[in-house]
């Protein structure tokens, strides 16, 4: 009830597939920053979308997060996504740090310098 139909399809063809790009790169450490910040925007936009579902008093049965199994209430689902916020927060300020991206930046740093020469 917030967008078209049309709309509403497109995201729900393109959004997911979004979400598991995203996921892989954090996960494997690649463009780690990046990721966590898409993430972090997506979660910022889908805690939008609970607030604004929740103020409207919409019969909200399941909101479809992790499944269609799950029927938990907007409210927790709210909590839940403050949670995955945070740690996307976190990934962000200091993933990078621990990543793949932190040991390529290392490596071309020390070629760079004249260290990476091979023997």
């Amino acid at each position: 009830k917030v967008v078209t139909p049309k709309l509403a399809m497109l995201a729900a063809l393109t959004v997911p597939w979004i979400e598991i790009y995203l996921g892989v790169f954090l996960a494997a450490g690649v463009f780690t920053r990046w990721s966590a910040l898409s993430i972090g925007a997506m979660m910022v936009g889908f805690e939008g979308l609970l607030l604004q579902a929740i103020a409207r008093k919409l019969p909200v049965t399941s909101c479809g997060c992790f499944g269609s199994s799950h029927n938990n209430s907007l409210g927790y689902e709210f909590v839940q996504n403050l949670g995955l916020l945070v740690l996307a927060v976190l990934a962000w300020k200091y993933g990078a740090a621990h990543s793949m991206d932190s040991l390529i930046e290392g490596r071309a740093a020390d070629e760079g310098a004249g260290r990476g020469r091979p023997r």
